[in-house]
C-alpha cells in the first residue's frame, strides 16, 4: 500500500492558510523578529535559515526520515572514513569552489552528524 503524503500545514500560513503569517509581539511584516541584536539584512537571514531548519524537520518527520548523520546511525568512526575515502573524489569546498582538504570534509560531516 503505497502512503500519500501532504506538503499541507508545512508553510508559515496565516489561519485561513493564504498569505503569511500575522505578525505577533516583537516581529515585524510577516512574522519576522525584530530586535537590536541584528541589522536588517542578518535579521531577515537569520529568520529564514529558522524558518527553512523548522520545515525541513518537519517535512524529514512525515517522511519518516532522519534528521542528523547520527539518527541515520553513523557513528564518528564512520565520518573519519568518509572523509578519508572522500578524498580520492578530489571534492571542492566553498563559493567559489575550490579543493576542500580532509579537515573540512570531516567539519561539515560532523555539523550533519550533531
Amino acid at each position: 500500500m503505497r502512503r500519500k503524503y501532504s506538503l499541507r500545514g508545512l508553510q508559515a500560513a496565516s489561519p485561513a492558510g493564504r498569505g503569511p503569517a500575522p505578525a505577533g509581539p516583537g516581529q515585524g511584516e510577516a512574522g519576522r523578529p525584530e530586535g537590536p541584536n541584528l541589522p536588517g539584512e542578518d535579521r531577515q537571514a537569520q529568520w529564514l535559515i529558522r524558518q527553512v531548519r523548522k520545515q525541513l524537520s518537519r517535512l524529514f518527520a512525515l517522511v519518516d526520515m532522519a534528521e542528523s548523520l547520527r539518527q541515520a546511525g553513523l557513528t564518528q568512526a564512520d565520518l573519519r572514513w568518509i572523509a578519508e575515502h572522500e578524498m580520492a573524489n578530489r571534492p571542492a569546498y566553498g563559493i567559489p569552489a575550490r579543493p576542500a582538504t580532509q579537515e573540512e570534509l570531516l567539519e561539515v560531516l560532523e555539523a550533519a552528524w550533531s
